[in-house]
């Protein structure tokens, strides 16, 4: 997850609901995984002293110590009320970042613990987070440590979450206008005399404006706080070296503890040698044992999943199929050309190419396409493991007569997918199964949703 959206992953574009833009987003922005919100302990002891002196330098083996030591109580600290672990996680990343830009400027809190800094400055970013959300000024009420220590403006806060986010969209835009908003971000660092662009007017003239309208479309939910030709916090997040070193050293961190949290379990070579030694026997009956076993819902999952090969062939089909040929009329140019453009990135299996130019239909004033960009982005969802995003994309479907029957199935599958990483939503996949046994008419699908039933109560 990530301020500015929902989304407990790696990219992120604008959709109706800002929960949904910070924290699916967040999630993969920040690569903290559902499956890795178990954040293991670090083996060292840090001391008091040491743990500040390394947010000065986030290459140092003492900044990945210390990364490593609070993460799990700080977040635990920010889950206790009514945030999740995963939020408490992206919430103690914000922390660090911002604590370490606050150490680099001589500004370290005295008197308090960092780790009791770090909860109370979690806690804070997280209160705000909502409050933003709500349109509010500032948070309402300084939570957890906060009076322990004095916490810095809260226009720092914003400030800082917004360098964030930014950050994280400027991956995002192709190389070209990647490119181009470098350039702007150099030029608005230099002092006023200094610099070429005075007025967004003149970066446009000068043929900038694709890469500006690009990148203020992924940071569509910021656009309020822009301001001149990069606001403050864009120039932070592509200029400052601080920034930018803590910023991608806590990225690589949480991207490691992805891969381990990933990684299969190495096979000890004992057992290799026992099975051999054991014989056929042993292996068949090993054999039989397994094929029997109770399936997990990551099998569940993976033999129920299918996927249209071609996003307009199947909307093709749809469209054929519905009462009227096509329930909510004409399309506009712009949705033909962006369902081509994501059709051949789709069938390329570069689902997130494909995702962003669906995003551009959801951005348009005519929603007619908006119900077929949402049913193709919740399926995109599931092919790169976001089931959250298919649960959100799902729920702004209005267009039931084409989608109704798909809407239960894949938002079935979407909950049996988040059971494979987290066994508490279990009961939840059981529960979305059983309703697409009431609701569908379709007896091939009630026989298959049967037989997932079936596994899943195994």
């Amino acid at each position: 997850m990530e301020p500015g959206q929902q989304c407990p992953g790696s990219f992120c574009f604008h959709l109706t609901s800002p929960t949904f833009a910070f924290f699916v987003w967040e999630a993969n922005i920040f690569h903290i995984p559902k499956s890795s919100v178990m954040i293991s302990d670090s083996e060292e002891n840090i001391s008091s002293t040491t743990a500040w002196d390394a947010l000065r330098s986030p290459e140092s083996p003492e900044f990945k110590s210390t990364y490593l030591a609070y993460q799990k109580q700080v977040a635990a600290v920010v889950a206790s009320g009514e945030a999740t672990f995963a939020d408490g996680a992206v919430f103690y990343r914000v922390a660090v970042i911002h604590l370490a830009q606050m150490v680099q400027s001589g500004h370290i809190p005295t008197d308090i613990s960092l780790e009791k800094y770090l909860e109370a400055l979690a806690m804070a970013h997280y209160h705000d987070w909502q409050a933003e959300r709500k349109g509010a000024a500032v948070a309402e009420v300084a939570p957890g440590a906060a009076s322990e220590a004095p916490l810095p403006d809260w226009a720092e806060f914003r400030e800082i979450r917004h360098s964030i986010w930014a950050r994280r969209q400027f991956f995002r835009l192709s190389k070209e206008y990647g490119y181009r908003i470098q350039e702007l971000a150099d030029d608005a660092a230099l002092p006023l005399s200094e610099r070429r662009f005075a007025t967004e007017t003149a970066a446009i003239e000068e043929g900038y404006g694709p890469a500006l309208t690009a990148y203020k479309n992924l940071l569509q939910d910021y656009q309020v706080y822009w301001k001149d030709v990069l606001p403050a916090w864009v120039v932070k997040a592509l200029t400052n070296p601080d920034f930018i070193a803590v910023w991608d050293r806590t990225q690589q961190l949480e991207q490691e503890r992805t891969k381990a949290a990933e990684a299969p379990p190495e096979t000890s070579h004992f057992w290799r040698n026992a099975f051999v030694v054991m014989g056929i026997v042993t292996i068949i009956g090993i054999a039989l044992q397994w094929w029997m076993r109770p399936k997990t819902p990551h099998e569940v999952y993976e033999d129920n999943f299918s996927a249209p090969k071609s996003l307009i062939a199947d909307l093709a089909q749809r469209r054929e199929q519905s009462p009227d040929k096509d329930s909510l009329g004409t399309r506009t140019m712009l949705c033909e050309d962006a369902f081509r453009a994501a059709d051949e990135a789709y069938r390329q299996h570069d689902y997130r190419s494909a995702a962003s130019e669906l995003s551009i239909i959801l951005d348009d004033t005519s929603t007619v396409c908006h119900s077929d960009a949402y049913f193709y982005l919740a399926i995109i969802g599931l092919h790169i493991d976001e089931p959250g995003l298919t649960i959100e994309c799902l729920s702004n479907i209005e267009d039931l007569s084409r989608y109704g029957e798909d809407i239960y199935w894949y938002q079935a599958l979407a909950f049996v997918k988040m059971a494979t990483k987290n066994p508490m939503v279990h009961d939840k996949a059981v529960r979305a199964v059983e309703r697409v046994i009431s609701n569908t008419e379709i007896p091939e699908r009630r026989q298959q949703a049967e037989k997932m039933l079936q596994q899943l109560n195994n």
